[in-house]
């Protein structure tokens, strides 16, 4: 993680979280999703059902992850633009 920066100072660790993942990503390491990973968040939290988004796009957390990182998000969610060669 030193090599892409560590976490950034965002407002929320979600954010944070998904700033650092996508700076990884950028510089070709591989992210996985492990099962039996843990993490434990004392924050209160909505009840699952009324969470859509992991991190909700109104707060200046997420405004400040696609300041920084807007390009790479798009490109991680819809892949290269269509006028580029893969």
């Amino acid at each position: 993680m030193r090599e892409v920066g560590g976490v950034a100072p965002l407002a929320t660790v979600d954010a944070a979280a998904v700033d650092v993942v996508d700076r990884l990503v950028a510089a070709g390491h591989r992210v996985e999703l492990v099962a039996p990973a843990v993490a434990i968040d004392e924050r209160p939290v909505a009840p699952a059902g009324a969470i859509a988004r992991p991190v909700d796009p109104a707060t200046r957390a997420w405004a400040d992850v696609v300041d920084r990182r807007g390009p790479s998000l798009r490109r991680a969610a819809t892949g290269p633009a269509p006028w580029r060669s893969p």
